[in-house]
Formats: structure tokens, sequence, C-alpha cells
């Protein structure tokens, strides 16, 4: 019987490890600010920067314009995404009835682990707060939401919802506007607590409630500090 080699019989997965490091360069020369709204992204460039080669640049962009990042100009290239309201609420919008859904069914199927886990990260923000350490806030609110999604134990929903936490979290970070609209992060902790005490409750459409007004709220403070 003849030996295969396993580079015969798989695909070796070097070139997708690559694409996802430079994927994680990007995004954190965006958080750190190395990166702006609306920087040019030239591939050339970032090739030369990260030892790569300009295709695995180019498909790391693509992945990031399908997760609202980046966005693609014909004949210009690629581009750092910058919002204006009507993105904003398009996200927003769509946020809200995602993640309302993701509380009603958190309220019927989350464990008493659950809740105290959403417990912990609203401690964990107080913590970040009183550090002032701004991206780790925004990371750990990201969490929360993260978390109550899990909770409602519904896979098709939590991938959607992640699919677009990128999208706010990172224009709160780099816009700064977070701070305009909320200057006082402690607060915006306190913000979550309302839901917890609704998914406490066993309350569906209370817990719905609370998580879509709390969406819609934020993106249209967001919205208004834009105009």
């Amino acid at each position: 019987m003849p030996v295969l080699k396993m580079d015969e019989v798989f695909e070796l997965p070097q070139p997708k490890l690559v694409q996802h490091a430079v994927m994680e360069a990007i995004e954190q020369a965006m958080w750190s600010e190395k990166l702006k709204l609306g920087s040019h992204l030239v591939e050339t460039d970032l090739a030369g920067l990260l030892g790569v080669s300009r295709g695995s640049v180019r498909e790391a962009l693509r992945q990031l314009e399908l997760r609202g990042l980046v966005r693609y100009e014909p004949h210009r290239g690629f581009f750092v995404m910058k919002w204006g309201p009507r993105e904003l609420e398009e996200v927003c919008s769509l946020r809200a009835h995602l993640e309302g859904f993701s509380a009603r069914l958190a309220a019927e199927r989350i464990s008493d682990a659950g809740l105290a886990r959403l417990e912990d990260i609203i401690e964990q923000m107080h913590i970040a707060a009183r550090a002032d350490d701004f991206v780790r806030f925004v990371q750990t609110d990201a969490d929360f939401h993260s978390a109550v999604a899990r909770s409602a134990e519904h896979s098709l929903l939590v991938q959607q919802i992640e699919l677009f936490s990128p999208h706010l979290r990172m224009f709160i970070a780099l816009s700064k506007t977070y701070r305009v609209v909320y200057p006082d992060l402690s607060a915006i902790a306190d913000t979550h607590l309302p839901l917890v005490e609704a998914l406490r409750s066993r309350d569906p459409l209370e817990a719905e409630r609370v998580m879509t007004k709390h969406i819609r709220d934020v993106g249209e403070a967001f919205a208004k500090s834009l105009k």
C-alpha cells in the first residue's frame, strides 16, 4: 500500500493563519489609534510593514470589509470605516432587534451561573471605569452583550450578533464619541443592571423591552453627537 504524504491529502493552513495574523495586526492598529477613522489602507505598504504578501493583505482586508471595519472604493482601495449617523442607525436598529430577541430567549434559559457571570462583567466594567481604561471598558461592555446572547442558547443568533459587534465597538473606540455622550463610564456600566434584573425575574417581554431600549438609546445618543 502506498504511503500518502500529509501535504498531498490536506491543504496546508498557513495562508489562512497569515491572513488571520494580518487581520489582528490591522485591528490592533485601529484600537491603538495608529489607524484613524477614514485612514487609507495601502496594500503594498501594509505588506511591506508586516512582511507578508500583498495577496494576504488583500484577503485580510476583504474579511475586515465583511465585518464592517473597512470599506472598499473602486480605483482607490480600502479605507478604515468612517461612520455617519445613517450607518450608525442601521447597525443599532438591527442590533436592537437581534439582541432584544436574544434577551427574550435568555430570560427563559439563563442559569444562575449565567446571571452571576453578567454581574461579574458589570463589576469588571466598573473596574475599567475607575482605572479610566477606555479600551478595556468597551471590550467588557461587548463581553456583557455576548454573554447575554450566549445565554439565549441559540447558536445562529449568537453568530449574527457577534458579526455586528465589532462595528459599533470599533466606532466607539476610535471616535471617542463615548466620552462625549457618556463622560461617566461607571454610569454606563449601571445602565446594564435593569437587564440583569429582568433576566433574574424570568420576564421575557421585559428583558426584550429593556435590551431593545438600551441599544436604541445608545444609537440615538451617538447619532446626535455626529450631527
